[in-house]
């Protein structure tokens, strides 16, 4: 909502500046988003007179301009309009000065060889219009040397504010000023509307179609016989301007004046147009279809509410005219259109048509409906004394607005809503500026009935907002709220702090987390677990129809997405709920699940490790590390969405706590992840219900032994069977010296038909001493016949 402060004064007596206004606008809820001061661009631009005006000698286009400013000196300018001559008055700006149009500084330059030394402009270079054919041309008596702003009266700020939907009453300036002076900046001057007597019957009357009262309770109108339709006055003209809105003519530019004076939208139809003597305010036809003023043809459904004449649509009401009827330069007899209408009925047309207009803004927002005569009589001013000519009486049709109900409001209620001890007395000045009755039933309860322009308020809370908001939500007292003595001092749960804790380790093993639903197909589900998944009673659509077994299944899809869009490396986590049915109930368990796709034939990708199990078991192995486990049990039976040779599970006794590997070929080709050789995905599910629960405060650690002697490292090659779980060998080795194997880890594997050779590389520390080769080949030794008498594996 865009208005000037000239504009704002006519409605309201206040001694306030700019920067008062805008402040108190922003306190009391009408935010303001912008202030636009004409008078920081258009001060340096001066009138001037061209006392000289020749040709230029080597440009057909260019005259050479003498120009005077209003000094002692006259200034040469080049000049390319075609209305430029000698003795005109003209707009000036010397070189050094910001141009508003482009915002660059204007220099002093030569043009074919002739100096120019400032500019004569035209009104687009001002940013008053989009005229430029030629530079602006002001009245012989114009003043030189004056300013150009002063002259033109241009210096009015223009305010623009954001507007809540609640607040269709500020959609007016008169609204705004009402707002302020109840806020105590200025009065609120009253309303004066000279009234235009009737000088004949209207030929139109006005019908509602009975299905169409809910949409359009009432509406008014008047016609008119005028003597022209000339363009409007020059001060509404600027100040529509002012706003971004285009003077067309005076009936045109005064429903628009009127919609942002006092937020009373209305239409004028040329009445010659007009078929027959009724309008009628009905529902649209399926397939009917209107040419409106936007230039737009938009056809039409029968939730449509349109105003028609005898032979079809006229207007869509509440939103736009229709072109047929529309006013020109040759209309002389004027039919005046105001009407109420249902804000759902105008806000569901004008989205269906994305037909935006000042007219469904207000109606969409609420407009007073007691403003049907207040419109019709400040229109009726207007006309006769723009256009001329004779008004007829008014014609209605339609129930006259009921009365706006009292609301009981209690002060002792307000007080504990608000923090702020208010009287009686207090609440009823401060409703009572805001234009609502208020009746003191006893010194408890008042009965506030609001004003019509305030459809918005219908209940006691609202009342209490309204309060505050003049009030003033800075003068409430800052009090903190009170802290009861028995509050935890633990505000989350250790099982909520490890979970965290998963998030950030995953996060720095180099995943992204996601967030899916937890919904999925049936075929996903199947794909993923044995088991029946419980079904949704009513899904969003049959691809969602189950719960999840895990967050894999969310994984997979978002992996299937990204591989179609020729992503071919990704690594991402989701940290949820998974779901199975059992015969008796639903059960719910917590995963983290994980997700590697990479091309690890590129060097770059190497790290992603999308076809490596090695990489997901690493993920594993930091959560369960970060969960006490250090040595957990390796073994082969995941479940079956895992490849059967590329797959494992980390096991505490019998309760599994993690699955880890390449999955199915089955899997891959089901879900259409056609992968090249070059390009694998591997994945792991970490049960959280089955880690050994949260402690909570952690063991303190040990102190870091001081180490003064050299690690040393032996690497050893076993050759196994390729049925054999290579990371068995890792607790075995280690459980050989724990005072001594520091770290055992496997760094490479070969495989041929039948058996597989796998590297471990053994960090030993000393403790006290330097170990001898002897000592180093005896303890190597031990670890050889170790391993060889405990499993299948020998040493190569």
């Amino acid at each position: 909502m865009k208005f000037s402060l000239s504009w704002l004064r006519d409605h309201l007596e206040t001694e306030a500046d700019l920067t008062t206004i805008c402040d108190t606008l922003t306190m009391i809820g009408l935010e303001v988003e912008d202030i636009d001061d004409p008078r920081e661009k258009l001060a340096p631009f001066v009138i001037a007179e061209v006392v000289e005006c020749t040709q230029h000698p080597d440009a057909d286009r260019l005259r050479v301009c003498t120009v005077a400013t209003g000094g002692s000196a006259t200034v040469q300018v080049v000049c390319g309009a075609p209305n430029a001559r000698k003795g005109m008055k003209a707009v000036f700006i010397a070189p050094g000065n910001i141009m508003p149009d482009s915002g660059a500084v204007l220099k002093a330059g030569t043009l074919r060889g002739v100096e120019s030394n400032g500019m004569l402009c035209s009104e687009r270079e001002l940013q008053l219009s989009d005229e430029h054919d030629g530079i602006i041309d002001l009245p012989a008596d114009a003043p030189v040397g004056m300013a150009f702003m002063d002259y033109r009266g241009l210096d009015d700020p223009i305010i623009e504010i954001a507007l809540t939907p609640n607040r269709g009453d500020c959609a007016s300036v008169r609204g705004i000023a009402r707002d302020l002076s109840a806020a105590g900046i200025g009065t609120l001057k009253p309303l004066e509307i000279p009234e235009i007597a009737a000088s004949f019957d209207c030929p139109q009357s006005w019908a509602i179609a009975e299905d169409s009262l809910e949409h359009c309770p009432q509406v008014g109108g008047r016609a008119f016989r005028i003597e022209h339709n000339p363009s409007a006055p020059d001060w509404m003209q600027q100040r529509l301007l002012a706003i971004g809105l285009r003077p067309i003519s005076a009936l045109v530019d005064m429903t628009n004046y009127i919609t942002h004076d006092i937020g009373r939208p209305l239409h004028v139809f040329d009445a010659d147009k007009l078929r027959g003597n009724t309008l009628t305010m009905r529902m649209a036809e399926n397939g009917e279809n209107l040419l409106c003023l936007d230039g737009q043809t938009h056809e039409l459904i029968s939730d449509d509410l349109i105003i028609a004449d005898g032979e079809g649509v006229v207007s869509l009401a509440g939103i736009m005219g229709g072109e047929a009827s529309s006013c020109d330069a040759n209309t002389r007899n004027v039919f005046l259109e105001a009407a109420s209408f249902n804000p759902s009925t105008i806000a569901r047309t004008g989205r269906r048509l994305a037909t935006e207009s000042d007219a469904r803004f207000r109606f969409e927002r609420k407009v007073d409906l007691n403003s049907i005569d207040e419109g019709l009589r400040y229109a009726s001013h207007l006309i006769a004394t723009c256009c001329g000519g004779v008004a007829s009486n008014f014609c209605y049709a339609g129930n006259a607005p009921t009365a706006m109900e009292a609301i009981p409001l209690r002060v002792a209620y307000c007080t504990q809503l608000s923090g702020v001890e208010f009287s009686a007395s207090d609440i009823q000045q401060i409703l009572e500026r805001l234009g609502c009755t208020v009746t003191i039933k006893n010194s408890e309860i008042l009965l506030v009935t609001p004003p019509s322009t305030r459809p918005d308020i219908t209940l006691e809370v609202c009342l209490i907002e309204e309060i505050l908001r003049i009030y003033g939500y800075d003068q409430i007292p800052n009090v903190s709220l009170p802290q009861p003595d028995d509050r935890q001092k633990i505000m989350i749960s250790p099982a909520q702090r490890r979970v965290n804790l998963i998030r950030h380790t995953l996060a720095h093993q180099g995943l992204d987390e996601v967030i899916n639903l937890s919904f999925v197909s049936e075929d996903m589900a199947a794909l993923l677990s044995d088991q029946i998944m419980p079904k949704i009673a009513n899904p969003i659509n049959a691809e969602m129809a189950y719960l999840r077994p895990s967050p894999l299944a969310g994984l997979l899809q978002s992996a299937v997405q990204s591989f179609d869009n020729r992503r071919a490396s990704l690594a991402m986590f989701q940290i949820g709920p998974g779901w199975i049915r059992t015969n008796t109930e639903d059960q719910q368990h917590a995963y983290a699940s994980g997700l590697r796709l990479g091309n690890t034939a590129h060097w770059q990708n190497a790290h992603q490790g999308g076809n490596d199990p090695y990489a997901v078991q690493a993920d594993c192995l930091a959560i369960l590390e970060l969960c006490g486990i250090t040595a957990p049990q390796i073994r082969t039976n995941a479940p079956k969405h895992y490849h059967p040779y590329r797959s494992g599970g980390f096991y505490l006794g019998k309760k599994p706590l993690a699955y880890f590997g390449n999955l199915h070929p089955e899997v891959t080709d089901t879900l259409g992840l056609k992968l090249p050789k070059s390009i694998g995905i591997a994945a792991f599910e970490i049960l959280l219900d089955n880690l050994p629960p949260a402690k909570i405060k952690a063991a303190s650690k040990p102190a870091l032994p001081q180490r003064p002697l050299q690690p040393v490292t032996r690497d050893l090659s076993f050759a196994m069977p390729k049925d054999f779980a290579a990371g068995e060998l890792l607790r075995t080795i280690a459980s050989v010296d724990k005072k001594r194997i520091d770290n055992v880890e496997i760094f490479d594997v070969y495989e041929d038909d039948n058996t597989r050779a796998v590297a471990y590389r053994v960090r030993i520390q000393p403790e006290q001493e330097t170990l001898t080769e002897q000592e180093l080949t005896a303890l190597c030794q031990k670890i050889t016949d170790q391993v060889q008498k405990k499993s299948p594996a020998v040493l190569r």
